[in-house]
């Protein structure tokens, strides 16, 4: 619940909205997953985690970062 809190203090999303979304942004998937935006990066790169590009955004779907877990 303190992680929570302190991260709404910092303007994030808490974690339950972000569980629930579909899509995700590089930030949101990096508060998800726990790791810095350079590993998220990383994984991407090595094609560990599918993204699509939106304009200028990264868009990551949740179903890629599911996979990650079976």
């Amino acid at each position: 619940m303190e992680i929570e809190k302190a991260a709404e203090a910092a303007g994030q999303k808490p974690l339950e909205e972000i569980q629930a979304k579909e899509f995700l942004s590089m930030s949101e998937a990096c508060t998800l997953l726990g790791i810095s935006r350079h590993t998220l990066h990383r994984a991407i790169k090595r094609g560990v985690i599918q993204t699509t590009k939106l304009g200028r955004r990264l868009i990551i779907k949740r179903a890629s970062i599911d996979k990650l877990f079976e």
